[in-house]
Order: structure tokens, then sequence, then C-alpha cells
């Protein structure tokens, strides 16, 4: 019967799980720890890989601003873009949850449970921030600001190298592979297919059944009493988008005109900084800067500072830049010029601002192809003001140890935090999924991963995607679901 076991294709699964990075990975966790019969697929590949080699995407988006292509630097295989990230997990706070352009659920309180189970789940801890880093400590203090460390998902090990951009290879870092994956995988009644792409969700009127899949060309349909969706803001959209059927033409999802819009991603700019004895430091991430989430000037929401960390390995870094200059190709040498700047801005520490991007309609992302996305996005005023008062800010506190400003914060490519393409919210006619993460049309079908945003904030998004999860799948499964799905069911039954 082909390369997929066959209990996988004959067995009739509680929950299908699309994707597994953190989103996917908690919300089939929480499942399998009920018991449940659990399936997590997987498109990119799940053997493990070097530091060297990095899992990363391989589809291209254009980018309408340049018209250029490139590729998000996003993991893509077991554990998503979590296996790269910097491990940084920090709670949201209460303006974070005001409505602003979309409804986050629940008052900061309610959140607190959520975030302590996410917190215990990823052993989240304050990382200890070296010595070496007195000199900045100091002068900001002096200045009236209070750095605090950062709070890291990570195992305490010795002489941790944070791994920000590559795989830990030293079972440091807790993301959603070595984390709620491994877990919920050690139950019997949970399973895991990689190198396996989900064509389309098969669905009726009122409820989904199942996924068509293809897997190194095996095709095969696996049925489903649920369906969470967690591939990721860039690619959740379109899987949706290629769902048609007889009742849903255009697909599923596309009722609003949300489905793709919305699109926000953080702006990130990276403070270059220099004092005795900072050699060294560049790679740790542990300081953070909490002070000017809301500006103390006028009250509007801005976001953080915090320690950048290490870059990907050099030969990645220059191949970006020879994606987005061409002329470099035919420079002889460029390469070991580019090696050589690199490594000497990068050796030491840096601070990265995380702005909060307000969501605004007109920016989204077009299906070009199979393969390929278009991204239409353009900085709002408002995202133009936050710009330009945190380079403000950061050009004040971080003197006189700064030595460059890099303004990433225009760059379309860093979609390292992109969210908002399924907006969350409480009308049907302006978002995607209902505040419990249900797809409006759709009783059993759930998104758990940064598409549900309905804004961006201003922190990394790794703790609250993860809280999100486990609030939409523990929902999902609750009694009062089960009934009310039971009585659809019955219904639909009944009227056919």
């Amino acid at each position: 019967m082909g390369k997929i076991a066959p209990e996988i294709i004959e067995t009739h699964w509680d929950a299908i799980i699309v994707g597994t990075g953190i989103g996917g990975a908690v919300a089939g966790y929480d499942w399998s720890q009920a018991g449940k019969k659990v399936l997590f697929i997987e498109k990119g590949p799940g053997a493990t890989v070097g530091s060297d080699s990095l899992p990363i995407w391989k589809d291209s988006i254009l980018n309408t601003q340049t018209n250029k292509t490139f590729h998000p630097f996003l993991g893509e295989g077991i554990g998503g873009s979590s296996r790269l990230y910097g491990m940084v997990m920090e709670r949201l706070e209460s303006c974070d949850l005001i409505d602003n352009g979309g409804a986050w659920p629940l008052p900061l309180n309610e959140w607190e449970r959520f975030f302590v189970g996410i917190e215990n789940l990823f052993q989240v801890h304050f990382d200890i921030v070296p010595g070496g880093f007195s000199p900045l400590i100091e002068s900001l203090k002096s200045k009236g600001v209070n750095p605090l460390p950062l709070k890291l998902a990570s195992r305490i090990c010795d002489k941790c190298e944070y791994c920000q951009s590559r795989i830990c290879e030293k079972s440091c870092k807790v993301d959603a592979w070595s984390g709620p994956l491994s877990v919920a995988l050690k139950c019997t009644n949970t399973k895991l297919l990689t190198n396996c792409k989900v064509q389309t969700i098969l669905h009726n009127k009122y409820l989904v059944t199942g996924v068509k899949i293809d897997s190194d060309g095996e095709v095969q349909t696996l049925s489903a009493k649920n369906i969470f969706l967690a591939a990721g803001a860039l690619s959740t959209p379109f899987l949706l988008n290629r769902s048609s059927s007889i009742f849903y033409p255009q697909g599923l999802g596309v009722r609003s005109g949300q489905l793709g819009r919305n699109l926000m991603r953080h702006f990130v700019d990276l403070y270059v900084l220099k004092w005795p004895q900072s050699q060294g430091l560049s790679a740790y991430k542990s300081l953070g800067i909490n002070d000017f989430y809301v500006d103390p000037k006028d009250g509007n929401k801005l976001g953080i500072f915090q320690s950048f960390g290490s870059l990907p390995l050099p030969h990645y870094v220059i191949s970006e830049l020879k994606e987005q200059l061409p002329i470099l190709k035919f420079i002889p040498g460029s390469k070991y010029l580019l090696n050589y700047f690199i490594k000497s801005i990068f050796s030491n520490p840096i601070m990265a601002s995380i702005i909060e991007d307000p969501p605004e309609f007109e920016n989204g992302l077009d299906l070009v192809s199979e393969n390929q996305l278009r991204l239409n996005y353009k900085i709002s005023t408002k995202g133009r003001r936050r710009i330009d008062r945190s380079r403000e800010i950061g050009q004040q506190i971080f003197s006189p140890f700064l030595k460059r400003i890099l303004p990433e914060a225009e760059n379309n490519t860093r979609l390292a935090h992109v969210c908002g393409t399924c907006r969350m919210g409480t009308d049907p006619e302006t978002s995607v999924v209902d505040l419990l993460g249900r797809l409006h049309e759709m009783e059993n079908l759930f998104i758990t991963d940064s598409s549900v945003f309905p804004s961006s904030t201003g922190k990394n998004p790794s703790l609250i995607i993860a809280a999100n999860a486990l609030r939409i799948a523990e929902s999902a499964r609750s009694k009062n679901n089960d009934d009310r799905l039971q009585r659809l069911v019955g219904s639909h039954y009944r009227r056919h």
C-alpha cells in the first residue's frame, strides 16, 4: 500500500495537525496527553540535520516593492522555525489585549494559566547576564533605563551557545521538536508523517472530514474528526484557498475577503555596540529593555530592545546578500570580503529593536504559482512613526557605545515574525476564525499558528503562539464543543 503505513491510512484520527512548529506541536501535545489519536503532518524533512545545513524554506516569495524574489529565513521541517529561534519567550502586556484592529480574547489575568503551562513545558527561565555586559547596563541605568534578563526556553547546560539561527547540538534549546512534539510522540496514539504535503482539506458544507496528501508522489486521503492548521502565516491561508469544493468554490475562509490580508511583521533594526572587553559577547541572547514598550513621550505603543544574538552561518548571510544585490556575484573575491565584513561587525554585541507593526488590510499575500507567493506590503504611516521614534530612542540610550545602526525595519524580506493573515475576531465579515481559533464556516477546523493574530504586539511571538494554541486545543476538545459537534453532525445527516 505504498510508503505510508496502512495503520495511518486506515485510522480515523481524532485530530490531524498540519505543521509541527510551535502552534502545531502544542495543540497536538495537548490532545495526545488527553488520550486522543493524533497525526502530525510535516511538509519538510524529519531527519536530524547538522548545524551547517539548515532546514529552511525552499519556496520563493516575490516582493512587489522591489520586483525581486527572495527566500525567507524560516524553518521547514520538524519543529518549524522554532528549530532556528532565539528561545526568547515573553508574556504579553495588558495594553496588547486592547482592541487594535482586531480582538485578542481574554484579559491578561485569564491568560496566566496558559502562560504558566507553556513556560513549564518549554522550561522557560531568566537567563544569566554575563558580567561583561556591566558597562552597558551601568550606562543604561544612568539614563533611567532598567535592562532585565531575557526569559529563554532552554535547559541549563554548560557553555550554552544560544544557537539562534542554527540547530542546537547540545540539547539546550527547547523548541517545538525537543519539547512538546517529542513528548507527544511517546504516546502510542500519536504518529508523524514528514516530507508530506497536504494538498487540500476535505469537507462537506458544515464539517472538515480529512485531508488529501502527497508523500513523495504517493497520494492518499486521510480522515479525521478535527483538523488543526499550523503551517505558518505564509502557508496556512493558501492551504485554505486551495481547498475548494462545490460548497465553497473559491476555497475555505474566503467569505470575509480577509484571507491572506492584514499581514504584519515586526520592524527590526540592529544597534552594533562596542566597549572595552565587549568582544566575545555577540552570541549572548541575555538582555532586554522594556521601558519603551509604551512610549513615555506620547503613550503610543512601540516595542522592545533586546540582545540580538548570533547571525545565521556566514554562507547563508552571503547568499542572501548576493540574492538582494546580484552585482556581488560578478565582483572577484566578494565572498571573502563579505565574510570579513560580517565577522568584523558581528563580533561585538548587538541590540535589536522589535517594533509593533499595525494591521493594514492592503498588506498581504497572493499565490502566484504552486511554489511562489507574492508579497504586497507597505509600511503604514503609523508604522513609520514607530520606526522613527524607536531609532531616536535607540541612539539616545545606547550612546556612547553605539558604533553603527543597521536599519532593517524597511526590509520586507524580514518575515521571521510574520502574522495576521487569518485574523481572529468575533465578526465573520471582518475575520477568518472566531475567538476559539475555529474557521467561521467549519465547526471542526482550527488554526493555531501566528496567522490568527489580530495584532503583532511588540514582543517575540513564541510564547503567545504556544499559549494561544494551548487555549484553542483545550477548548476544541472540551465537552461543550463535542456536544455542539454531535448536534451539528446529527442535524446535517437529518437534512440529507
